[in-house]
């Protein structure tokens, strides 16, 4: 994971598989780019499937949690699709 982000963005574990990457000072495509650079990363281990849900952060998000739960529904999504980036 270290390869494919900056040394800007942290990293976290949300349990149950699920990991949380928060990049700092990037837009949409910067975060396209990032998603799948730890896609081809992940499958290069060839650990199995990958699922990515994308958000961004919005101005109108009061709280935290509203930006983990849109990139939840982004990642649901990408569960659904077979797997890839999805953008919420």
């Amino acid at each position: 994971m270290q390869d494919s982000t900056r040394t800007s963005d942290l990293a976290g574990h949300l349990g149950h598989g699920r990991l949380v990457v928060l990049l700092f000072c990037t837009n949409i495509a910067g975060g396209m780019i990032a998603a799948d650079r730890i896609e081809q990363a992940v499958l290069e281990l060839n650990l199995g499937r990958v699922s990515i849900g994308l958000a961004n952060y919005e101005a109108s998000m009061k709280e935290p949690s509203e930006l983990l739960e849109t990139a939840d529904r982004a990642l649901r999504a990408a569960e659904e699709a077979g797997g890839g980036v999805e953008l919420a």
